[in-house]
């Protein structure tokens, strides 16, 4: 198992950095509660609409890029290993 996480994707993402990018969800779960601090029933991106959601949360350009790119390398990788 470890050396699947370390093995790059076809993408250039390795599993470890996929893990990582996912694993800052403290950080994204604080500034979500700081957005919507102003705003009554919302504390996480979840709790807002879409309208709301895109306004406020929309990725750039490189956050768009990095979303195809752990896409692609998550799809390679259970196409690859059947999971």
């Amino acid at each position: 198992m470890r050396a699947l996480l370390g093995k790059p994707a076809k993408t250039g993402l390795s599993l470890r950095r996929i893990s990582k990018l996912i694993n800052c969800k403290s950080t994204a779960r604080a500034l979500q509660r700081a957005r919507y601090e102003s705003l009554d029933g919302i504390r996480a991106n979840a709790n807002a609409d879409g309208a709301l959601l895109e306004q406020v949360a929309a990725p750039d350009d490189a956050g768009r890029t990095l979303f195809t790119e752990v896409a692609e390398a998550l799809s390679y990788r259970r196409l690859s290993t059947g999971v």
